[in-house]
């Protein structure tokens, strides 16, 4: 059996008095996380390979179910250790209103296109929630910083309290029966004791597989003699700087797992060659080419995030004198919603590069506008009305953002230090081909890509790309050639595989 244990805590100021508690994003807001996640796409694999993964939760998540319908894993099986200590076993979903919730005599509700606001005596009591799909997730309460946070069972009675200052866990005289101790010094303590329960349900044939994060590393540590177990390093949770911690870790790991080859690398220095490591995808290919040649227009996506100066304004540079050239081209910056850019900085430096350069302008469409067509006289020849929006912004939250963003590009750039492993994945099975500056067993030179060894050199990769067509082909064909080699079966059989090894 596979075990699947996701690092999905907030990371907001209450994570502190609440280091274990989740939080469950407002659809309608900017945040500054992105939804790529290594136990999701993980858990979708061996969901797609016909496995029955399960997802083990430490997390404080109500709306818990709710995510994993949106993320597309609510098939999986789930242990979530609150729901063992709240006493929650019905598994089945049922029909639940706001309205439903005992609310105080004389409220009254005032209904907005996001959310809705209780109003008790002229203030704002009040704040309920709503998924993207109109239901209810939950309530929040403007009274003030929460002191006290209590734990009932379905029924409504309490199991345990949590004060939020001390950190002091006191269970409820009727819950007793339930748990090993009256109170407990802090939520970790109390963890620990379930997590030893639930391990023990466990057997050696098991795979545990631990997103890595120094919030629950250390409580299963305990138990490598038992359980087989294997951490996943991937993007920020990889932490270079704490080796301490790294080794300590990898000591009680049957192996590593981590995203890229630079981090595998990067991980065998620190932990020695002795602790098997591997980079594998925590993506899968999956074929759903674009339609970027159906179109009249040349679509360039040059990704922004981890591009640093002076390579970020060189390519720039190069794509905007390349569209000055071809009139049938347009540049798409893309970025990550709510991390490094914002609308205005984007716009900000392309028009610094254009004035410093001579370019356009061209105008700057904002990232609410449509994709804007080339505009054609009777004839089909392309108007020199440079008007029209030459250069568009779009940010990505989740992994269908990015699809859909892709759906017309032509050419993908990214000429950062480290390429967005996603990006290339989906620049795969879109059958996009992309330039960057680094090898990665994604992007073969004159394959499905080019690989500039310095960025002046950039201009030469879109001439390959957008100059004649034959190369752009060639670069489709080998591109759902390699969808197979990424597909989810193919990465199974490697957990599989490495799995074996150790059984």
């Amino acid at each position: 059996m596979y075990y699947f244990l996701p690092s999905w805590y907030r990371e907001t100021s209450m994570a502190e008095h609440e280091p274990f508690s989740a939080v469950e994003e407002r659809w309608y807001r900017n945040v500054r996380r992105c939804e790529f996640d290594d136990t999701v796409h993980q858990a979708r694999m061996f969901l797609a390979s016909g496995e029955s993964p399960v997802l083990l939760s430490l997390s404080y998540a109500p709306t818990l179910r709710h995510t994993l319908h949106r993320l597309g894993i609510d098939r999986m099986e789930v242990i979530s250790v609150f729901d063992r200590m709240q006493n929650v076993t019905e598994k089945n979903a049922a029909v639940f209103s706001y309205r439903d919730l005992d609310w105080p005599e004389g409220i009254g509700f005032e209904y907005t296109p996001f959310c809705v606001i209780g109003y008790l005596k002229g203030k704002r009591f009040v704040r309920v929630e709503f998924g993207e799909e109109g239901n209810f997730l939950f309530a929040d309460y403007y009274a003030g910083v929460p002191a006290r946070r209590h734990y009932l069972d379905p029924a409504g009675s309490l199991r345990f309290s949590h004060a939020l200052s001390s950190g002091a866990v006191t269970v409820a005289e009727g819950a007793r029966d339930a748990f090993r101790k009256k109170t407990y010094a802090s939520m970790e303590e109390l963890l620990r004791e379930m997590i030893g329960r639930i391990m023990q349900e466990m057997t050696d044939e098991d795979l545990l597989v631990i997103a890595s994060d120094h919030r629950h590393n250390h409580l299963f540590t305990d138990y490598a003699k038992h359980v087989q177990m294997a951490f996943s390093y991937y993007g920020e949770r990889f932490d270079p700087g704490n080796e301490q911690a790294l080794v300590k870790d990898a000591a009680c790991a049957r192996f590593l797992v981590t995203d890229t080859e630079d981090n595998a690398r990067r991980i065998r220095t620190l932990c020695g060659y002795d602790k098997p490591v591997y980079d594998l995808s925590p993506f899968d290919t999956r074929l759903s080419l674009g339609q970027s040649q159906r179109v009249r227009e040349m679509k360039i996506l040059l990704a922004m995030e981890h591009l640093d100066e002076p390579r970020r304004s060189s390519a720039l540079k190069q794509i905007l004198l390349y569209m000055q050239e071809n009139r049938n081209t347009q540049l798409l910056l893309l970025a990550r919603s709510g991390e490094t850019y914002t609308e205005a900085t984007l716009q900000a430096l392309t028009d610094e590069v254009m004035n410093a350069n001579g370019i356009g302008p061209f105008t700057i469409a904002g990232a609410s506008a449509e994709s804007p067509c080339i505009a054609e006289n009777e004839t089909g020849v392309v108007t020199p009305d440079e008007k029209r929006p030459r250069v568009m912004i779009r940010f990505y939250l989740t992994e269908h953002d990015l699809i859909r963003i892709l759906h017309d590009v032509r050419l993908i750039v990214d000429v950062s230090d480290q390429p967005d492993l996603y990006l290339q994945i989906a620049g795969i099975s879109a059958g996009i081909p992309q330039i960057n500056s680094h090898f990665t067993r994604y992007v073969e030179h004159l394959r499905n890509g080019y690989i500039i060894g310095n960025i002046a050199h950039l201009s030469e990769g879109l001439s390959w790309y957008l100059s004649d067509l034959a190369h752009w082909n060639e670069a489709l064909v080998y591109c759902v050639q390699q969808i197979d080699r990424f597909a989810h079966g193919s990465i199974v059989e490697k957990w599989k595989g490495i799995l074996s090894q150790y059984g």
